[in-house]
């Protein structure tokens, strides 16, 4: 009871301020907003269309950024999610198998041998092989 008066006061108090009245408060609260929804959304879209975790990323850039500057790190990193990893990059949506296990067997179902390779293949292929 005394918590939600005291959320109340604060309410009225700011209610009542200069700072609520802001444009710059306003277009704050939006964009947060606007990243809350969006991690929302997402979360929610991957978990209907039955994706493995991964992490969310920059909305234009995904996780270009943090793959771009330690490509070992970031994919080390990827591995704490789980045996495979949806990660997106760019407009790219990825699946990242961090289990050699699983990569063994998925080629030998000859469920990866039909796939193009991409530039970003190319460029991590010495991380990605296969014994």
């Amino acid at each position: 009871m005394k918590m939600q008066q005291l959320l109340q006061e604060w309410s009225q108090r700011l209610q009542k301020s200069k700072l609520w009245r802001s444009t710059y408060f306003k277009i704050i609260v939006i964009a947060f907003s606007a990243v809350g929804l969006r991690y929302a959304v997402i979360k929610l879209y991957r978990k209907l269309m039955n994706y493995p975790p991964g992490p969310i990323g920059l909305p234009v850039f995904g996780c270009l950024l943090s793959f771009a500057r330690d490509p070992q790190a970031a994919l080390a990193g990827y591995g704490s999610y789980g045996a495979a990893t949806f990660v997106p990059f760019l407009n790219a949506n990825n699946l990242i198998i961090n289990d050699p296990k699983l990569v063994r067997q998925l080629y030998k179902q000859r469920a990866l041998n039909d796939r193009h390779y991409t530039n970003l293949h190319r460029s991590i292929g010495e991380f990605s092989s296969v014994n």
